[in-house]
């Protein structure tokens, strides 16, 4: 699926917007709902693979509509966040070519 048809998706499904508040809000309870799943894992608790699936998911679906309910495009943000990461490669493992 395409951003646009994720927000569209979105839309549907969340017609009202949310505040700047309430999407940080709501992310805090996304990661931390992936925080417990790894903290779960990493003492040795047998942990359900499809609950991080889903929290990873709802984190990516989700900041789709936050960017659009903050007023930014959600395919500039994710742009800019290639680029960044992108240029943190380059300084943290010398020149390298990124393929596009």
């Amino acid at each position: 699926m395409r951003v646009e048809d994720l927000l569209k998706r979105a839309r549907e499904l969340w017609p009202g917007k949310m505040t700047d508040q309430e999407v940080a809000i709501a992310m805090g309870v996304v990661y931390g709902e992936i925080c417990r799943y790894v903290r779960d894992r990493s003492e040795g608790r047998k942990v359900d693979d499809a609950e991080i699936k889903k929290e990873l998911g709802n984190m990516l679906f989700s900041t789709i509509r936050w960017c659009d309910d903050m007023g930014l495009a959600p395919e500039e943000c994710i742009k800019l966040a290639v680029e960044a990461q992108e240029k943190y490669v380059r300084k943290k493992l010398g020149a390298k070519t990124f393929s596009r």
